[in-house]
Order: structure tokens, then sequence, then C-alpha cells
């Protein structure tokens, strides 16, 4: 950050290690206009201690009365959608990630490239993520439908089809460790700590 109360918030966050310190942080960032509001909004609906420290939660819990962080796989995922669909598709690779990451499903549930299938769908979609140019939103639907056409239909071209998707990583290996990397990705990318896949560019 530019100013010195930004630079001085880090500086504290860092010393105190505190999700307050972090929040307050957070904060200073929005402030200087380093961070949009919306972005801090996402990573503490996706459960980041530092982004609802610094208010993140606030804006998007009022009116709804449910804590994100206690709503059902399904019902989270859905709620995603008030970020957009790219959003939305970076939670469906990162799901579909955390399920290759845990052998994927055994047969008869997935064909024996399945893993490798999914595999390839995901880095078309975090090309077109990377590069939302209309050639890789293309190539993404070719590689779709040339490696997922029955097992896994990720074309994801409506949010219900993303939320899906989701589901069906999560059957295996279970919620918590899908739920888990998504959750780190969007967080990851919100705030700008990390790259959220090698070839991220936005």
């Amino acid at each position: 950050m530019a100013d010195l109360r930004g630079r001085e918030a880090e500086r504290r966050a860092l010393l105190e290690g505190t999700p307050e310190a972090r929040g307050r942080a957070l904060r200073e960032r929005v402030r200087a206009g380093d961070l949009a509001e919306a972005m801090l909004e996402l990573a503490a609906y996706c459960g980041d201690a530092g982004a609802i420290a610094g208010g993140g939660l606030d804006s998007w819990s009022v009116g709804r009365g449910v804590d994100p962080r206690e709503r059902p796989l399904g019902e989270w995922a859905e709620g995603l959608s008030l970020w957009g669909r790219p959003v939305m598709v970076r939670a469906g690779c990162a799901a579909a990630r955390a399920w290759v990451a845990h052998g994927g499903a055994p047969p008869p549930l997935v064909t024996p490239d399945g893993a490798e299938a999914v595999v390839r769908v995901v880095e078309s979609a975090e090309a077109w993520l990377a590069y939302p140019s209309e050639e890789h939103r293309a190539t993404w639907a070719l590689v779709s439908a040339a490696n997922t056409p029955d097992v896994h239909p990720m074309e994801w071209s409506r949010e219900a089809d993303i939320v899906r998707q989701i589901g069906l990583a999560a059957t295996w290996p279970g919620e918590a460790p899908v739920r888990a990397a998504m959750e780190r990705a969007l967080v990851a990318w919100a705030l700008g700590e990390g790259a959220w896949h090698p070839g991220r560019k936005a």
C-alpha cells in the first residue's frame, strides 16, 4: 500500500498475528483503494478470520440472519453467485482439484481416466479465468465435451450447473475437504495473497 497508515496496519498485523490486527490491515487496504469491499466480503464469506474481523461479513449478513459458515455446502455454493460466475467457476475448479487430489471416485463411479479428464477440463477453465477471451471459452467448451460428456458434464454454463458439480465432487471424498479447498482458493484470490493457480493473471 502507498500510505503510511496502511503500512503501519500491515506491520502490526504481522507482529500481533491476530485476526483483529489482520482485519485492521485489510480494512486499511479497502480505505486506500487497494482492496475492493466485495473481495473483503468474499473472503469473509469463505471464513477468513481476518476478513471477518475487518467487517467483511457484516454487510453480507444484514437481512440474511444466517452465518454463511453454518450453511450446508449446496446453499453456501449457491451464495457465491453474489460475486458472479467467474467466482463460481473458481470454486468449481477448486472443488474438482480437491476431488482429484483425494484420488477421485473409485470405479464404477468414474472411468479409469476420469480424474485425468477432469483435470483437462479444469485446466481449460483456469485458462479462461486467467484470460477470459472468446477463444478460451470456446476451447473450454470443446475440452469439456471431449473429456467429460457423460461422467462429469462440467460445462458450467449456468450457476446451477456449477453447484451441481461441486456437489458431485463432494460425494467423494466428502464435503469438508472440498469446501476447505474452495475456501482456500477463493480467499487467496480475493485478498491477492497468493497465486490461485500457476497461470493466474486476475
